[in-house]
């Protein structure tokens, strides 16, 4: 009895030196974060630079970012109009939460207000599955169905085409942790274009497949015009994603000897242009990336923190449960 009462105590005492052990270490640790964090070193002359974008050169009829913003404005009006109303409600929501700190920051960072006159795809473009299969293969059995989703989505589809002749991407949006579901990324409309190119380069008409190919070239440009802009990681990667589905359907067309590809030489040329290294640099990507984390710190500094609620995260089309407020007690600072 009397060796199992000092085993009890032993193994009582250095249970005890081990949690007061544990607390010491992270009492110590907490401390030592708390110092190397009370006094946050000054950014450097760079750093500072960084947090001011870089100026917006293109006019808004020019601007591929405000149009896909609009790309849903009700049937007869202006995309580009549409995008410019959205992007700027935004932008006074955020100017509104940074310059009023008592502000609920749910009230700024709440969902866009949809309009329910919006124009919407109409159909199933599920059948164009550009990703997982070849489209040249696949798409012509459902000419009908395609044609069909064509004419259901007349005006939808010509603002799609629309965008091939705007030539600049800035994302004129206020850098921030909680950017606006924008722009809208045309998943459907651009099924639609990949399918009807198939379709036309596969008919056998001589001048058709000159046409289509000339679209094809449009669209690659397009891509690349969005790769090239001021614009987050995420348009960087859709962009790119784009552009490989564009010239698998190029090596669909060379690949099939019905299909004429290359014409001549300058269609190759164009098509398939030699790039620079420099062209595909995400060095600006980097810098739009450090502006939005800013605007995070910048938001957690002040007191603001997470209460759920539906909120698009960086433009993607997802959601995160999560939005800025202000906490009780918290400093205004």
């Amino acid at each position: 009895m009397q060796k199992a009462r000092r085993a009890m105590r032993r193994i009582l005492k250095w249970s005890g030196i081990t949690v007061m052990g544990l607390l010491a270490l992270a009492l110590l640790l907490f401390t030592v974060a708390f110092l190397i964090n009370a006094h946050d070193e000054k950014l450097s002359p760079q750093a500072r630079a960084l947090l001011i974008p870089p100026g917006n050169p293109y006019a808004p009829e020019d601007n591929i970012y405000l149009a896909l913003a609009g790309a849903d404005a009700p049937p007869g009006q202006p995309v580009i109009e549409s995008g410019v109303a959205k992007v700027s409600t935004y932008n006074q929501r955020v100017d509104r939460l940074i310059h009023n700190p008592t502000l609920p920051g749910e009230e700024a960072f709440t969902r866009m207000p949809e309009d329910p006159h919006r124009l919407e795809f109409k159909g199933d473009c599920n059948l164009v599955k550009p990703a997982q299969e070849s489209l040249w293969q696949t798409i012509p059995p459902h000419r009908e169905d395609i044609q069909k989703l064509l004419a259901d989505n007349g005006e939808l589809y010509r603002r799609y085409l629309a965008l091939h002749q705007r030539y600049g991407y800035y994302e004129t949006a206020r850098p921030a942790a909680f950017a606006p579901l924008l722009p809208r990324w045309p998943v459907c409309e651009r099924k639609l274009f990949l399918a009807e190119y198939v379709l036309r380069m596969r008919s056998g008409n001589l001048a058709e497949q000159r046409r289509a190919l000339a679209d094809l070239q449009d669209d690659v440009q397009l891509w690349r015009n969005i790769f090239e802009g001021e614009g987050t990681l995420v348009s960087k990667m859709v962009s790119v994603a784009y552009l490989q589905g564009d010239y698998l359907l190029l090596a669909d067309a060379i690949a099939d000897p019905h299909a004429a590809v290359p014409l001549d030489g300058s269609d190759a040329d164009a098509l398939v242009p030699v790039s620079d290294p420099k062209d595909w640099d995400l060095g600006s990507t980097f810098a739009v990336e450090y502006r939005v984390t800013s605007s995070f710190v910048r938001h957690i500094r002040t007191g603001r923190l997470v209460p759920p609620t539906d909120v698009p995260f960086f433009g993607m089309p997802g959601r995160v449960s999560c939005a800025f407020r202000r906490l009780p007690g918290k400093s205004s600072a």
